[in-house]
């Protein structure tokens, strides 16, 4: 994969990790928004994965909260909101790149990009798509790269 992406793509996992050199997967979206797209006004959401129900709630409340708005069709630099079970607990960005895929750090992993098809083989049901509220992304920044 030839994508700005690519010098993320194995860095370590780590709780609370926040970048450059480790990330939790909060951590590597707030570091992508930041530093590919100039989001700096985040929330930030501690993630403990020894808590995963903890971690659930969280998310729950920052979308309930409206700190993201819901979009129907994925594109370059959105939030992919995943879970495990029913409520959401894993948060990627979407890349558009080889047919469209999760750019994500995952415990025990790292970071790692996962084509769309293959999340659920992973065991990630994808829940939606959500931009940070009230920003709207560049129409010079929303296609293939």
């Amino acid at each position: 994969m030839s994508h700005w992406a690519s010098k993320l793509i194995g860095r370590p996992y780590r709780p609370r990790g926040r970048g450059q050199d480790s990330f939790d997967c909060w951590g590597l979206c707030a570091y992508v928004w930041r530093t590919q797209f100039g989001v700096d006004d985040l929330p930030d959401i501690a993630l403990d994965p020894a808590k995963p129900r903890a971690v659930r709630e969280r998310f729950a409340e920052a979308i309930e909260a409206g700190d993201g708005c819901q979009v129907a069709v994925p594109f370059e630099g959105c939030a992919v909101l995943m879970s495990r079970a029913k409520l959401p607990d894993h948060v990627g960005i979407y890349l558009s790149v080889d047919g469209g895929g999760v750019l994500h750090a995952l415990e025990n992993t790292g970071v790692v990009f996962t084509k769309f098809g293959a999340l659920h083989a992973n065991g990630l049901n994808v829940l939606g798509f959500y931009l940070p509220r009230g920003w709207q992304w560049p129409t010079s920044t929303s296609s293939a790269i």
